[in-house]
Parts: C-alpha cells; structure tokens; sequence
C-alpha cells in the first residue's frame, strides 16, 4: 500500500496558468515584453476575442508573442527576416 506525500519531484514540476502570469525569464527584456503584451491585446482585439480572467486581473488570450520578449529571438528574427528582405 502506497500513500501519496503531496510532494512532487522538482523535474515533474510546471507551470498551470497563462502564459502572462509567469514572472520576466532569463533573456527577456522588460520593454520586449511590454510590446508583446500589447501586440497580444491588439490580435486579441482585432479577432474580438475577450480577455482571460486571472488571479490578479485580466490578460490576453494569445499567448505566443510572449516569446518576442526574447532579445535573442527577436534580434535573430530580424536579422532573418532583413537577410531575406535584402540578399
């Protein structure tokens, strides 16, 4: 008979909620990550779609442009889409 401790393994830990509700990460810049959430109210916005309702507040339903936040991802995303522009 096994009973279960309420503790998990730190590597089957994750994260449930949206992806706004995380803190700033690693690699992310703070301007970077205002301008995502933005791009994400306006697509958010622009598709009619209502925002979702979290602890704290309201944050948009689109949740990819969170990793234009990157510095690293969206210089190499411009740099791509500049060589592809231009060569």
């Amino acid at each position: 008979l096994q009973f279960a401790t309420g503790v998990s393994a730190l590597s089957e830990a994750s994260f449930l909620g949206s992806e706004w509700e995380r803190p700033v990460r690693g690699g992310e810049a703070e301007i970077l990550l205002q301008l995502a959430y933005w791009l994400a109210c306006l697509i958010d916005w622009v598709l009619n779609r209502q925002p979702n309702c979290v602890a704290y507040g309201q944050v948009p339903q689109t949740e990819w442009p969170r990793m234009l936040a990157n510095w690293k991802f969206s210089l190499s995303s411009l740099a791509a889409l500049l060589l592809a522009a231009f060569w």
